[in-house]
């Protein structure tokens, strides 16, 4: 499967389209990019992207959705 950026991954958990936990995990370095998470309101969907920090392990931006709603957006940066 890709993701919205062109980035192959694999899809653990359930089935696509079931309403189960999928975990994304990126192909070529098996970074952590995505969790989705049913609830009875709707899935929330965790999307780790911006590999730019300790080496290329940590994620800089995180962002957190609820169908078509950004609930949080986290930036981290290490110029501090």
């Amino acid at each position: 499967m890709f993701l919205s950026d062109g980035t192959l991954v694999y899809v653990l958990g359930g089935a696509l389209g079931a309403r189960t936990t999928h975990i994304y995990v990126e192909r070529d370095t098996y970074r952590l990019r995505g969790i989705d998470l049913p609830a009875p309101e709707g899935v929330y969907r965790i999307e780790l992207s911006d590999y730019r920090l300790c080496n290329g392990w940590c994620p800089s931006r995180i962002v957190v959705y609820r169908g078509d709603s950004t609930l949080v957006d986290i930036r981290v940066d290490s110029s501090t």
